[in-house]
């Protein structure tokens, strides 16, 4: 006769039964709301050509430039994210990990193939607006 293990009850269960409908139903809007910051992401174009600017995605040999450029005070107060000191680990975090975002399009800006910043595109779950004469009203 086999002996009785108190594993003989267990039953494994999917995790959606271990948690309620609310969190059911948020776990579902959370990835839904990251499926359409990916397609909203992927939606952009990867390199952006104008007749003097080049906007492409930062690669790991523009760190030293984005560490020379980002390590300014003055840009540090204006944009929150951007930590100060900029380090060289911040720089490889930056190409490496932010830029990978799918919620985020970061573009390398070069004027004459020289490395002048970086500007970027996020995407943001909600309602934007637009002025009543941009709508064409009076």
């Amino acid at each position: 006769m086999k002996q009785r293990t108190d594993d003989d009850d267990f039953v494994p269960r999917r995790r959606s039964h271990l948690i309620g409908p609310a969190a059911q139903a948020r776990a579902l809007t959370a990835a839904t709301a990251r499926l359409a910051a990916r397609r909203q992401r992927d939606a952009l174009p990867h390199r952006i050509e104008t007749p003097r600017l080049v906007l492409r995605a930062p690669i790991r040999g523009d760190v030293p430039n984005i560490v020379t450029l980002a390590d300014n005070r003055r840009i540090h107060e204006v944009l929150a994210r951007l930590p100060h000191p900029y380090t060289r680990a911040d720089g490889i975090a930056f190409v490496e990990i932010f830029a990978q975002r799918p919620d985020e399009r970061p573009y390398a800006v070069t004027l004459d193939d020289r490395f002048i910043g970086v500007v970027g595109f996020t995407y943001h779950e909600g309602e934007g607006w637009v002025s009543r004469t941009g709508a064409g009203e009076s």
